[in-house]
């Protein structure tokens, strides 16, 4: 079970956490509906796409991701294909990012 939890993180490079009405009031961010993206290798897929610290995902390939476990189920079933389609919310904007698979 836990390694499984791993995998899509490492593979992608990026490493998300829930989105706490805390958290988004620090970011100044209204919607607190997403994951926070903590971290990202710059070597690695998302990385390379321009995903950053402190984007929110909104979207996976279309699905929304309102939590951590919905964001788990729908990477999960992203990473089958090549390309993940994401939506991010970046400061006021959002904006379609999308990830190649390695």
């Amino acid at each position: 079970e836990e390694e499984a939890k791993e995998v899509p993180e490492q593979k992608l490079g990026l490493t998300v956490q829930p989105l706490t009405p805390d958290l988004a009031e620090r970011l100044g961010i209204e919607d607190i509906e997403g994951v926070l993206i903590n971290a990202v290798r710059p070597d690695s897929p998302a990385g390379e796409a321009g995903l950053r610290r402190g984007d929110v995902i909104k979207e996976i390939n279309r699905k929304p991701v309102r939590n951590i476990k919905e964001y788990n189920r729908a990477i999960k079933e992203a990473l089958k294909k090549d390309v993940i389609l994401f939506l991010i919310q970046r400061g006021k904007g959002a904006i379609y990012v999308t990830v190649k698979v390695k």
